[in-house]
């Protein structure tokens, strides 16, 4: 477990590795009291430095220098980290506790319908109207596109 918090306890058969410096908390707006959009977009500009600051930490380098049978590897914003598993020679495991949300259901090959699924970022309501559908499908499309090109570079 990469986390920037310590963990609450000790767990069997679980490494747990606390970096500092590199919390998402610390560089994503209060979406509570500023826009929606801006988080996520703050967030992916950011990705590119919070990865290579993670990976250079100590804590991580050493790391690479254990065996592990298996890598639980969180889906959202964590491209990085498949370098880690790519060095350990290991599977992983993709988790997503929330439930995936577009673009991040390309990862696992679940289909998406932004005409009829509302994206987790929006509070629209089922029926959407022509609208809602609009605005969440081009979100869907910007995002992937976005983080296609910031996040996974391709």
């Amino acid at each position: 477990m990469v986390s920037p918090y310590n963990p609450a306890k000790v767990r069997e058969n679980v490494r747990e590795v606390v970096l500092s410096g590199v919390n998402f908390e610390d560089i994503v707006p209060n979406l509570f009291t500023g826009s929606k959009i801006s988080g996520p977009l703050t967030l992916m500009q950011n990705v590119p430095k919070l990865c290579s600051d993670a990976l250079e930490q100590k804590p991580m380098q050493d790391l690479l220098k254990e065996e592990f049978d298996l890598v639980l590897l969180s889906a959202f914003m964590a491209e990085c980290f498949l370098s880690v598993v790519y060095q350990l020679k290991v599977p992983h495991i993709y988790v997503i506790p929330a439930g995936p949300w577009p673009p991040f259901t390309s990862i696992s090959g679940n289909p998406s319908f932004p005409s009829y699924v509302v994206n987790k970022i929006f509070s629209f309501t089922l029926p959407m109207s022509f609208t809602e559908r609009m605005i969440n499908t081009m979100s869907e499309v910007a995002a992937s596109a976005a983080i296609n090109h910031l996040v996974r570079d391709k």
